[in-house]
């Protein structure tokens, strides 16, 4: 469960990445798939390699953060268009503001995503420092 989970959003910001890097230069249409396919086989790589559900869980968030994070300057650096113009552009109809708030929200996805990620690890990190048994601490 936890795979479907966290690996989801995954391999949905592998596809997107696979769009963006192959716009342009190759075939979308493969890339996008095969990014998501690249994103579901690193979930399931970690979800192997992990041990146990909170490793897994950090991982696949930290794994979901960097790529959001990724995705607007790589939109940009595929020809799309910058913040400045969209927001001129945006006219009486707010035609491109969608471009900036699409980034804003991959940003703040990203944050809270990296967040929760680093947040759960600080903790492991303060119980084992203070002596605590992590086998035996609640989370």
């Amino acid at each position: 469960v936890g795979t479907v989970a966290y690996g989801l959003p995954v391999a949905v910001a592998g596809s997107a990445v696979g769009f963006l890097a192959s716009f342009g230069v190759a075939a979308p249409t493969f890339w996008t798939p095969a990014g998501f396919l690249l994103g579901s086989a690193a979930a399931i790589l970690c979800a192997a390699h992990a041990g146990k559900f909170e490793v897994l869980r950090r991982r696949l968030l930290l794994m979901t953060g960097v790529l959001c994070l990724a995705l607007p300057p790589l939109r940009m650096a595929a020809g799309g268009i910058g913040w400045l113009d969209a927001l001129a552009d945006s006219g009486g109809d707010g035609g491109q503001v969608v471009v900036v708030a699409v980034d804003l929200m991959l940003l703040c996805g990203a944050g809270v995503a990296l967040r929760l990620a680093a947040k759960r690890g600080a903790a492991k990190t303060r119980e084992t420092s203070l002596g605590a048994n992590p086998a035996t601490a609640l989370p």
